[in-house]
């Protein structure tokens, strides 16, 4: 992926299996399949996290773009807080869907996250790796959900 692609969100149809419908109790199933759910916090997430880099072998000054694919593999959408954390050799560059630089620039954060029920959500953060990077360094690029999952994804400069 270049940076500035313009992917932003990636849907995956499921159709919904009406026969497990006498398989729910009143306290388990809700008749509404549409509402948010937060997962902060929340240990039954159904919000999954992977990571991948466009560039595994950067060198010095190149820019790489980092891919954050959110999976939401449950029947409710849920809304998720997603942290990005950057190598002290990897300085930010940009950020998808309103992805928030920290004051010391090592983080990217994203607050309220909507990723709807049985489908993806993409995000991305671009950085530029540091000239004082070395070659054989090898740089961590990190993303978590507050209370859930997190991936890393490591790359090393040529």
């Amino acid at each position: 992926a270049e940076a500035g692609g313009e992917e932003d969100e990636v849907e995956v149809d499921v159709e919904d299996d009406d026969d497990n419908d006498d398989d729910c109790d009143e306290d388990d199933c809700d008749d509404d399949d549409n509402d948010d759910e937060d997962c902060d916090d929340d240990d039954d997430c159904e919000v999954s996290i992977r990571v991948g880099a466009s560039n595994d072998d950067p060198s010095e000054g190149e820019l790489v773009t980092f891919t954050i694919v959110l999976d939401n593999d449950d029947n409710s959408s849920h809304t998720v807080d997603v942290t990005a954390l950057l190598d002290d050799d990897l300085d930010f560059y940009s950020a998808s869907d309103g992805g928030d630089e920290t004051s010391d620039g090592d983080e990217v954060e994203w607050d309220n996250i909507t990723v709807s029920r049985d489908s993806t959500k993409i995000l991305r953060v671009s950085a530029r790796v540091s000239t004082g990077a070395d070659s054989g360094d090898e740089l961590t690029f990190e993303a978590e959900i507050e209370g859930g999952d997190s991936d890393e994804v490591e790359v090393e400069v040529d």
